[in-house]
């Protein structure tokens, strides 16, 4: 198999999707050849990406992977520009990305997949899950937290006015500073509460794959979550899981308080967690970099040429829908003959 090259900026970068980025490059070592290289900040661990260009005659036989969303369409077009090829890994979504067709995509939720798969429905587009580590795993540790919070990520909501309200009925535990794992915080509590639907809006992006619940659930936690984007891949409210944020205040303590006197809702099987382990998850990697090769090989000098789908037609655009919704019809048509005119440029 081709070596693959993992572009990072940095490479102590603190975020979800890096360190996950990074479990994949861990796992990818076991099958075939595989290096970090910087292209931001030099780091004496690491090969630089100016430098290899310059010094290294092997990169043609080579697959490099990037991941960072606000760099990917410029370090793609650097890379696809000297005639190499280029896998880009999908955290999340909401980057104002720009992409050949011969840029394979690897998702690691099914809802980037589908949102991928309707903005770049030419390339190539795999799903690879995030890799839920071992230490992750349900025992006979005293669970004397009632209700467990980590303030990274959650809603205003959450931390100033569910928790304070629990908290009169329950011992509750926010969490306000960056750890290395929950695991411990996990095994000790009866429920998690996560709501990352306002960060990520702000943010105008998605939660990629949002990994915490599902560590949670895998050590025995029940778990309250939003269900926005990649979170609705593996969350079930009523039967594996529960919602929070939902109608009132005093709805989300009532369910929640209940939850800790039945022990429910969890799941009935925890099977399906045995895709994210990390066997499954090698497998899978391991499977996806062949196709990916064979994508490569058979597209070999072609050219792509199946037609594109013209996304932003004022039909179909969100401009559009506005213009047909509130608009006068005056001002409908003036736009319209902006519009044809422009096109007409």
């Amino acid at each position: 198999m081709m070596k693959l090259m993992f572009l990072v900026p940095d490479a102590d970068i603190q975020s979800g999707g890096h360190l996950a980025q990074i479990r994949f490059y861990d796992l990818c070592k076991n099958f075939t050849e595989a290096e970090i290289i910087t292209y931001r900040t030099p780091d004496e661990r690491y090969r630089n990406l100016d430098d290899i260009f310059t010094s290294d005659n092997t990169l043609s036989s080579c697959i490099f992977v990037i991941h960072w969303g606000p760099h990917v369409t410029d370090l793609a077009k650097r890379l696809r520009s000297r005639g190499l090829k280029v896998v880009y890994f999908a955290h999340s979504t909401g980057w104002d990305l720009e992409l050949d067709d011969g840029v394979p995509i690897v998702c690691v939720s099914k809802n980037t997949q589908a949102i991928r798969g309707r903005l770049n429905p030419r390339n190539p587009i795999f799903t690879v899950p995030n890799v839920l580590d071992s230490e992750f795993y349900a025992d006979d540790t005293e669970k004397d937290i009632d209700v467990f919070i980590q303030k990274r990520k959650s809603s205003d909501y959450l931390i100033n006015t569910l928790a304070p309200e629990l908290s009169k009925h329950c011992n509750v535990v926010v969490l306000d500073e960056w750890v290395e794992s929950l695991s411990p915080y996990f095994r000790r509590s009866k429920v998690y509460l996560y709501d990352s639907v306002g960060h990520w809006v702000r943010m105008k992006t998605t939660e990629g794959f949002g990994l915490p619940p599902l560590e949670a659930l895998a050590c025995g936690c029940i778990v309250y979550s939003s269900i926005n984007d990649a979170l609705s891949d593996y969350l079930d409210p009523g039967f594996n899981s529960g919602q929070v944020g939902v109608y009132s205040v005093a709805y989300d303590v009532k369910q929640i308080l209940n939850s800790l006197e039945t022990g429910t809702p969890i799941p009935s099987d925890y099977s399906f967690l045995d895709i994210y382990r990390e066997r499954s998850v090698e497998v899978r990697l391991n499977e996806v970099f062949k196709k990916i090769e064979d994508f490569f090989s058979l597209t070999d000098g072609s050219e792509a040429d199946v037609p594109h789908i013209d996304l932003m037609t004022e039909e179909h655009s969100l401009l559009g829908r506005l213009i047909r919704i509130i608009m006068p019809n005056a001002v409908k048509s003036k736009i319209k003959k902006i519009l044809k005119e422009y096109k007409g440029n």
